[in-house]
């Protein structure tokens, strides 16, 4: 993901308790397993004006949220999900996003097996 994120040119920092510095150069040392993992984060800019925050989870999957009225209209909703697209596609795995302050279950996701961001209507 790492690799990904550099080489499309994406801005990126790291957080972890709420101070933001650069991206440590290996993932491993991105999400160390530890028990604070709550309080690591990825902030990603796909595009200007649009955070999309990443933060450690299973490794069969990604999971990330994204404020909704950085959503606002076709034409961002259409480069958001190109987005997820692109990061299923290359990475072979499923991306989900919540709602940033909203309930734990998400409401977008790129499925690879379909090759198509779905929306998801409650709990799954």
């Amino acid at each position: 993901m790492l690799t990904l994120i550099r080489t499309s040119g994406w801005p990126c920092e790291y957080e972890h308790r709420d101070v933001r510095s650069e991206v440590p150069p290996a993932a491993a040392d991105l999400f160390a397993r530890n028990p604070d993992d709550w309080l690591r984060c990825l902030p990603v800019w796909p595009v200007p004006d649009m955070e999309v925050t990443f933060r450690p989870g299973q490794p069969d999957y990604i999971l990330g949220d994204v404020n909704l009225s950085e959503l606002q209209g076709q034409d961002r909703l259409n480069e958001f999900c190109g987005f997820l697209r692109r990061l299923g596609q290359a990475l072979n795995k499923r991306v989900a996003m919540l709602a940033e302050g909203g309930d734990n279950y998400p409401i977008l996701a790129y499925e690879v097996d379909q090759d198509r961001v779905s929306f998801l209507a409650g709990p799954r």
